[in-house]
């Protein structure tokens, strides 16, 4: 029994010693590598606990195999006798088994070939920085390289940091030279000898190398030399082209030999021949041309040619002229294949700014044709004024517009200002007709009270809830017209305007869809248009754009100035001294209008305000914020608006019951009549215990404009106003 269990015990022992063996694969792989410390220990043991059996430098070649995870195993020699040792992993880099061939630029200034893979091993030689070097792979931090000492082939190594390594796999280029001369150097180096130099322009073929480099292949006497560009010397074409057909837009359209407009030619095209071409450099396209049978690549500035549409869509166009005429290319001086009489429908496709293209049957096969912009009109019924382009110029004078009125209105003062509707054309680049058209339907031909008194002829700045007291004021007519012109021009005739209608264009068809919800608004002004001058089909379809020539005009306010004439059926002023309350908090505005550009600032509950009176224009509904009246007040000597039903006017009496007149007399009931008042007119009460006085039934009252004349006026016809 003691036997077995001597035997178990033994047995566990073993066993544990096995556990705990490093694991060793079957078919150990011998190495070479480079001692990292210094000394490079080789252990007995594979523990760095174990006896040192050895120690090597740092920068040694030493070979082992694979043993463990952790460790390499290494046949060293202690006393002339072979022991095995063991070599933690993180002290030696193992050299790479299959080397791969490199170049690669010094980077330091020297760059040094070491005796042995170790910065402090003995300089074999040494190179300036940015001097191209070839060498290989080695290990993770070193290169291996061959140099010549004496005359003899000796093996040295580069620190891996001291050289940027070329690229393993370059990128090929073809590009443009950008300095005069553009240097091919010996190194990496603009401080190098250049192999070779090259014109501004001229277009050149290299391969990626280092950051800040490429590498390029010359000939000197004869012999390829390999040389090396700065990367700013040169700008690189497209490395995915794009594929281009377009137009040439110059008589001739030159094909250069580089990218220069001074080089030589390679082939010249007319002007509207159709091109292909790709994508290479800024401000340059390559093509592929044929000289003396031989394909030929050269270069075409992007400023000769006219890239096409790739759009597939089609569209209607209708013929303006009265044989228009389907080109072989894009030029009116190309032959034509086909003609069309005017206003006939044609399919055609986009091609460029100027050119559709379109397919023709000739002989009953299709042929590809192109068709000149300006011939047609994507309108596909007759033109009038209703698509017109607004921007062009008007064919009347000012003396025309004089004479239209004479002849149908010549009592309206629209007339007097003629060269001011000419002038606005000339500045804003808007067609004067219709500006004369314009302003005659939204003055009623200069009869409207906004034209009259307001000198505003086209209800500029009106909203449909205060239709007058909202139109800007303008200190002359001159002044309304061109602010409408710059207005109409920026906003609703150019293609950025904020309020432009792109498929109908700058037309008042486009205008119709944003400036006005009548529908009607476009025929009434196409007709008032073509009662001044008859449309003319072959004057606007020659007349070009017109530019917007001036800056901004002044702008305006919305009151009449003080001193200047109102219409009083219109803005009702209250007696001087008219008093009120604010009943709850509200917005003291610029306007009778409520939106953030009206806002003044706040009033409070209680705030005692000056009432000045209202304006019969502001809308009076049933629907908030117009089921009370707006009043004009003055606030700190600031005048503004307030919304009424939170306001509680104080001290205010409004004639009323009567239609014409109402008496003021000295006295109660018989006195002499000392003035009088209109019907709905307003007067202030005379006060007494902070209340209106009241004798017999009647009111006694400040006379009209006076602020110590009193009498007395019957209550019958009297209403205490408070909002």
């Amino acid at each position: 029994m003691y036997k077995l269990k001597k035997h178990i015990v033994a047995f566990l022992i073993f066993s544990l010693f096995l556990l705990f063996l490093p694991y060793q694969s079957e078919a150990a792989t011998a190495y070479q590598g480079v001692a990292l410390d210094n000394p490079t220990s080789v252990y007995s043991q594979a523990s760095t606990n174990s006896k040192v059996l050895k120690g090597y430098s740092a920068g040694s070649i030493l070979k082992y195999h694979s043993y463990s995870t952790n460790w390499y195993k290494a046949t060293v020699y202690v006393s002339g006798r072979a022991t095995t040792g063991y070599i933690p992993k993180g002290a030696v880099d193992t050299i790479d088994s299959t080397p791969e061939t490199l170049s690669g630029v010094a980077k330091p200034s020297p760059t040094r070939i070491y005796s042995k893979p170790a910065t402090g091993a003995p300089v074999l030689k040494q190179y300036a920085a940015n001097t191209v070097l070839k060498y290989e792979s080695f290990t993770s931090n070193w290169y291996k390289a061959t140099i010549y000492k004496s005359g003899k082939a000796v093996t040295g190594y580069i620190y891996a940091a001291d050289v940027e390594t070329a690229d393993r796999n370059p990128a090929s280029f073809k590009g443009v030279a950008l300095q005069s001369p553009t240097r091919v150097y010996t190194q990496t180096s603009t401080g190098s000898t250049a192999l070779k130099s090259y014109n501004k322009d001229t277009v050149l073929s290299y391969e990626s190398f280092v950051p800040g480099w490429y590498r390029a292949k010359v000939y000197v006497s004869g012999k390829a030399r390999y040389g090396y560009i700065n990367a700013a010397d040169v700008v690189n074409g497209d490395p995915t082209p794009n594929s281009y057909k377009g137009v040439a837009l110059k008589s001739p359209t030159k094909i250069y030999s580089q990218t220069n407009t001074l080089s030589s030619e390679l082939k010249t095209y007319d002007q509207g021949r159709i091109l292909s071409y790709q994508s290479f450099v800024p401000g340059w396209y390559q093509a592929k041309v044929y000289v003396s049978g031989k394909a030929r690549y050269g270069y075409i500035s992007s400023a000769d040619v006219e890239n096409a549409s790739t759009s597939s869509s089609s569209l209607q166009v209708r013929a303006l002229v009265d044989k228009i005429q389907v080109h072989t290319y894009a030029s009116t001086n190309a032959p034509s294949i086909k003609s069309y009489s005017k206003d006939t429908i044609l399919k055609v496709y986009n091609f460029t700014s100027s050119w559709y293209k379109v397919t023709v049957y000739v002989n009953g096969n299709p042929v590809t044709g192109y068709v000149y912009k300006k011939e047609t009109s994507t309108n596909l019924t007759p033109d009038s004024y209703l698509n017109l382009d607004l921007r062009k110029k008007a064919n009347i004078s000012a003396a025309d517009i004089v004479n239209f009125f004479d002849a149908n209105r010549p009592n309206s003062h629209l007339k007097d200002y003629a060269q001011d509707f000419i002038d606005a054309q000339t500045k804003y680049g808007v067609n004067a007709t219709y500006l004369v058209a314009h302003a005659i339907w939204e003055t009623g031909w200069g009869t409207s009270a906004l034209s009259n008194y307001k000198h505003n002829l086209y209800g500029y700045g009106a909203y449909d809830v205060c239709p007058f007291t909202c139109a800007y004021y303008f200190p002359t007519a001159g002044d309304s017209i061109n602010s409408v012109a710059y207005m109409v021009k920026t906003n609703y005739l150019n293609s950025n305007g904020a309020y432009y209608y792109q498929e109908h264009g700058s037309t008042l068809i486009g205008m119709n869809v944003r400036y006005a919800t009548d529908q009607n608004w476009k025929n009434g002004i196409a007709n008032l248009m073509e009662r001044i001058r008859t449309y003319d089909d072959n004057y606007y379809a020659s007349a070009s754009v017109l530019p917007l020539n001036s800056d901004r005009p002044s702008t305006f306010g919305r009151d009449i100035p003080k001193g200047m004439a109102y219409p009083n059926n219109t803005i009702l002023k209250f007696p001087d001294g008219i008093t009120g309350k604010i009943t709850e908090g509200v917005s003291f505005r610029s306007l009778p209008y409520t939106s953030a550009a009206t806002y003044i600032k706040s009033l409070s509950q209680s705030t005692t305000v000056e009432v000045l009176g209202y304006n019969t224009d502001v809308r009076l509904n049933d629907k908030y914020p117009y089921d009370y009246r707006w009043y004009r007040i003055s606030v700190d000597g600031q005048e503004g608006w307030v919304y009424g039903g939170s306001l509680s006017i104080q001290d205010l009496l409004q004639v009323v019951n009567i239609t014409t007149t109402l008496n003021i007399r000295l006295e109660p009931k018989t006195g002499d009549v000392i003035g009088s008042v209109p019907a709905n007119g307003f007067l202030k009460p005379v006060l007494k215990d902070g209340k209106p006085e009241i004798v017999d039934s009647w009111y006694r009252v400040y006379l009209p404009n006076s602020t110590t004349k009193t009498g007395f006026v019957s209550g019958e016809y009297i209403k205490v106003v408070n909002n």
